[in-house]
């Protein structure tokens, strides 16, 4: 069993009654006096029927970095099929869960993935937007400068976004 939050399968195999909500969110942007002005406005809104009152995102750090990722526990316990795209690519996990995997990985994603988690049955991992996007620049300048003998440094400044 989870420490964090019942799965799907807890829901499935009885263990919990199944939470329900219901999710709006409308919002709007606009331009204004030639472009000088931005406007934007969002108004979100959820109903929740049978409320379980878990802790539901778990923080995971590391010892050495102090760098925190956030899991989404949404889907079973186990995993079978892990996708891995990196940056903030959060909005994206329909896709993921239509090629049929059950654990995404990726930086970041908005507020209401959340919720899109838990509705798909998905295990979602944030790493953080910087840190998921390093390791494949390295990885593929490590690749390129053997491939063709050059001289490569990464210049490490994470902005805390």
């Amino acid at each position: 069993r989870r420490c964090c939050a019942p799965s799907r399968h807890d829901v499935d195999a009885g263990v919990v009654d199944e939470e329900e909500s219901d999710a709006f969110e409308v919002g709007f942007k606009g331009r204004y006096w030639d472009g000088r002005a931005t406007l934007n406005g969002a108004l979100y809104y959820q109903l929740y029927d049978g409320y379980l009152g878990f802790v539901r995102g778990l923080e995971l750090a590391d010892p050495d970095t102090g760098e925190v990722a956030t899991v989404l526990p949404g889907g079973a316990a186990r995993c079978k099929k892990i996708g891995v795209v990196t940056g903030g690519a959060g909005a994206e996990m329909k896709t993921a869960a239509d090629e049929g995997v059950d654990t995404f990985i990726t930086g970041e994603g908005q507020h209401w993935t959340f919720a899109l988690a838990e509705d798909l049955g998905l295990n979602v991992l944030y790493g953080g937007h910087y840190a998921t996007e390093t390791f494949g620049v390295k990885s593929l300048s490590d690749s390129l400068a053997r491939k063709f003998k050059l001289p490569w440094v990464f210049i490490d400044h994470p902005t805390g976004l």
